[in-house]
């Protein structure tokens, strides 16, 4: 999959994982630019996703919408 941020593409290298805290939880997964450079791409959970009510987690984040990307 390949998503962009402050149009620059990224392409995942692994599916996205859930991580962070109880209070403060989003998905990340690791990317790589068309140098081959690596970096973690993050994502916001939505305030209306609820797993609770059997929301599936493709709905969890607007996985076209990254919200951050840091080289690592």
């Amino acid at each position: 999959m390949k998503v962009i941020f402050k149009n620059k593409e990224y392409t995942l290298t692994q599916e996205a994982y859930i991580t962070g805290t109880n209070e403060n939880q989003y998905y990340e997964a690791a990317a790589i630019d068309e140098n081959g450079n690596k970096y973690i791409v993050v994502w916001n959970i939505l305030a209306n996703y609820s797993p609770e009510d059997g929301d599936d987690e493709g709905w969890a984040c607007d996985w076209e919408a990254p919200t951050n990307v840091y080289s690592i």
